[in-house]
């Protein structure tokens, strides 16, 4: 099973016991963030609404490149090395 890393926002950082990037082992986009669930069981109800839809103030990128939460995006196979960046939109005024 491939290594990969995930970083999340500074915002959820806390849900991670403050780790911004957390090292997981798994071969697919919705298993990489099933791990992360698994092991930060918090970061559950950040992520998702509660219908199986991230967020959507959040975006996923895998290696830079933007990923939807769809069947297409889930199934996103992973290799040694990937990264899965977790981007959560701010804003204000």
């Amino acid at each position: 099973m491939p290594d990969v890393t995930v970083t999340v926002p500074g915002l959820l950082a806390r849900f991670t016991d403050g780790q911004r990037t957390v090292p997981l082992r798994a071969d697919t986009l919705e298993a990489c963030i099933d791990r992360l669930i698994e092991s930060y069981p918090e970061l559950e109800s950040h992520l998702f609404d509660g219908r199986d839809r991230l967020r959507t103030h959040l975006q996923l990128f895998h290696n830079g490149a933007g990923v939807e939460w769809d069947e297409d995006g889930r199934a996103l196979q992973l290799d040694d090395g990937d990264e899965v960046l977790v981007l959560q939109a701010v804003s204000g005024g």
